[in-house]
């Protein structure tokens, strides 16, 4: 293994990968193990960088149409969408090495194909810096938020603006994923976890889809995450100052990745590791969250197909459509966290308190979550859009 060593496990903990290095590995592995991984150019940034996309498959079929019609289940991994928040980019890279490397983990893949897309916004990723995610610890230097349009991937999957938004969304239409995992860090509260978790919102899935995701899914990823050592939270979404009062699901519109897998029946979850934890530790957890999920994407692979082949075969026939949701604060339910106290003192700098956390006081107690949703805006199945011209 050591001849194929990432430039995260070449470094000192707190490196990661440029956006050359991370290729030309891809590259080499690629020519090295062909029978495992199919590495290739889906298409161009809007700086003109060449965006790349990987297949990793335990019987060596890459071919796309094959694969669908085989009914084989495609467990899709995007990272670097935001480079600065680069955990997933290193972690995708160790995964993909074991794969080829070792035959015990390329057999329990089975029949998922395990689809990748190595760095979404290579334009961010090629802008380094080491000041623009001034309060995260680590990694020494990392890639820009904004693509070279500057532009926010992760605002642009619908309206694509963007060139990469683009090639995202073809991508995305001819794979039809059944479970997608994009990577994060988050920011905001502090508190004891070094992994939270940003799923689909399962009531915009229906029911059975969602159904499974919530009851089953959840429950069962969060579990494996407790046992691997890495105990994950619904991402921190404070409905007031702090988490203490509770906290909601981030209603993910259609411009998150999260939401836009909604739209295609697919199953999305959002891995957001703490920027106030060592970035060794997020690169172990989120390394952690991909492997469970993919995990257990496998164990369910016929199931889940079949699940959203059923919501698809709804969504047809449905002679409605909810165009707009809102958080539902009267179905919460509870969860034990594990967070921090919560104080406030008076500014240096002005006239307001200042919010802070103090570690040495951490504490365990049941607070709400509001994980449901309502559509409070239904309207009538179109037969067919007008687009004006001018919207090409």
């Amino acid at each position: 293994m050591h001849t194929y060593l990432t430039p995260f496990e070449r470094g000192n903990g707190n490196q990661t990968t440029t956006w050359s290095e991370c290729i030309a590995w891809y590259e080499r592995l690629a020519a090295d193990f062909s029978t495992v991984l199919h590495f290739s150019q889906i298409g161009e940034s809007d700086n003109g960088v060449p965006m790349h996309a990987g297949v990793v498959t335990a019987d060596g079929v890459f071919d796309r149409e094959r694969l669908k019609a085989g009914g084989r289940c495609v467990f899709f991994n995007n990272n670097g969408i935001h480079p600065g928040e680069p955990e997933g980019i290193d972690a995708c890279m160790a995964l993909v090495r074991d794969f080829c490397t070792q035959p015990e983990r390329l057999a329990a893949l089975g029949a998922t194909v395990f689809l990748f897309i190595p760095v979404y916004n290579v334009d961010g990723c090629l802008n380094r810096n080491t000041t623009s995610r001034v309060n995260q610890l680590g990694p020494e230097s990392f890639g820009f938020r904004a693509n070279g349009c500057n532009l926010d991937l992760n605002r642009d999957f619908v309206k694509c603006d963007s060139l990469a938004a683009q090639v995202f969304n073809r991508f995305f239409a001819d794979w039809d994923p059944d479970v997608m995992v994009d990577t994060h860090t988050s920011n905001g509260a502090d508190y004891q976890y070094t992994m939270t978790l940003i799923h689909t919102q399962s009531d915009k899935l229906g029911a059975p889809l969602g159904t499974f995701l919530r009851e089953e899914m959840l429950p069962a990823i969060y579990h494996d995450m407790e046992r691997r050592g890495w105990p994950t939270s619904p991402y921190v979404h404070p409905i007031k100052d702090t988490p203490d009062e509770g906290i909601s699901h981030m209603l993910d519109l259609a411009r998150f990745s999260t939401g836009f897998a909604a739209l295609h029946h697919c199953i999305g979850f959002m891995p957001e590791s703490h920027m106030l934890k060592p970035f060794a530790e997020r690169y172990a957890a989120t390394h952690a969250s991909i492997l469970t999920i993919l995990d257990l994407a496998g164990e369910q692979r016929e199931r889940i197909y079949a699940l959203r082949a059923q919501a698809q075969a709804q969504a047809r026939a449905a002679g409605e459509r909810d165009l707009h949701w809102v958080i539902d604060y009267q179905r919460p339910s509870y969860l034990e966290f594990l967070g921090y106290e919560a104080q406030f003192n008076p500014s240096v700098l002005g006239n307001y308190q200042r919010l802070s956390y103090d570690r040495s006081r951490p504490w365990v107690r049941p607070i709400p979550f509001y994980g449901r949703c309502i559509a409070d805006v239904k309207v009538t199945s179109p037969r067919a859009y007008l687009l004006p011209r001018q919207w090409r």
